[in-house]
């Protein structure tokens, strides 16, 4: 998961994808405790009226990679 893939939240409702907006490793994050190994990613999601929120990587889909 990179800065600017599209993806989509496994809890969400919304059909329309957000944005990765950063990561990190998520031992760096103090909100990743229940899931130190992997990714923080923040997202800005519309179902979040687009307020960035930090998640761990296996919250989030990959809808389309910015790397390709």
């Amino acid at each position: 998961m990179k800065v600017g893939d599209l993806v989509n939240w496994s809890q969400g409702y919304c059909d329309i994808p957000g944005i990765v907006l950063e990561t990190k490793l998520s031992r760096e994050c103090s909100s990743s405790e229940l899931n130190p190994i992997g990714l923080a990613v923040l997202a800005a999601l519309p179902e979040l009226n687009n307020d960035p929120e930090w998640f761990h990587e296996c919250e989030l889909e990959v809808i389309n990679d910015s790397r390709t």
